[in-house]
């Protein structure tokens, strides 16, 4: 008479927190000769059964992670062997990225890199470093999460910048000066009136250029009354409003 016995190795395949990628299961099947006695129906096993052994596995490869084992080694069973799992643990590799930050007012062009790191599969915060004189625009993102076939090149995060702006202001004074002559052209008294013009503008703090508001409301010189002077007629009573 004969008897098999199936002995099954599993190799399972995680990763770090332990979560079932994939399985690979062999088995070998041992047949073990028995002599049986008809009459008491007692059978004697032949303990002699050759030993099988498994082939050696070699680990998949996968992107981003590398196994804590190449191989899973051939290894020699019996016939009476139970069945055993081995585990092959996939750990995450470390990689590196950068961050470029784009001036949206200057067609997109990088004004500046800094880093970011992690492991494959891991999601990490990105904080910027936003130059002086820009801001963020918005929308931007806020994390990054490296996948498996991330390269220093290909991991890269994008942040969009505008210039930050400031109101100034000019002044400008504009003079209307009177002058009080006689007939000969000798000077004798003057009166000045001055108004102050302010004009706002928008500064751009990157490129200190102004964009200067031209819409300033005029203003009006009052009207001045010709001071009487014995003996003289002016020929002008008043200087009239300007």
């Amino acid at each position: 008479v004969t008897r098999d016995n199936v002995v099954t190795r599993t190799i399972e395949y995680r990763d770090e927190k332990g979560n079932l990628l994939d399985t690979k299961i062999q088995s070998l099947t041992f047949t073990q000769i028995g002599d049986r006695d008809l009459v008491t129906n007692q059978v004697t096993w032949n303990t002699n059964v050759p030993s099988q052994s498994f082939d050696e596995v070699k680990t998949p490869e996968k992107a981003g992670y590398t196994p804590d084992r190449a191989i899973v080694p051939s290894e020699t069973v019996t016939f009476d062997t139970e069945n055993y799992t081995e585990t092959v643990v996939y750990k995450a590799n470390e990689q590196t990225g950068r961050v470029v930050y784009v001036d949206d007012d200057n067609g997109g062009q990088e004004v500046k890199r800094s880093n970011i790191s992690g492991k494959t599969g891991e999601t990490v915060k990105v904080t910027p470093e936003v130059p002086e004189n820009y801001e963020e625009v918005a929308g931007n993102p806020t994390d990054y999460t490296f996948p498996e076939n991330g390269t220093d090149e290909s991991n890269m995060v994008t942040i969009h910048l505008k210039h930050k702006h400031e109101v100034v202001t000019k002044d400008n004074v504009v003079t209307r000066t009177i002058e009080y002559r006689d007939e000969s052209g000798n000077l004798l008294d003057t009166k000045i009136q001055s108004l102050t013009f302010t004009q706002p503008g928008d500064k751009d703090l990157v490129t200190d250029r102004v964009i200067w508001n031209t819409d300033v409301p005029s203003q009006s010189f009052d009207e001045v009354k010709t001071p009487e002077k014995a003996g003289y007629t002016p020929d002008k009573a008043v200087v009239p409003s300007e």
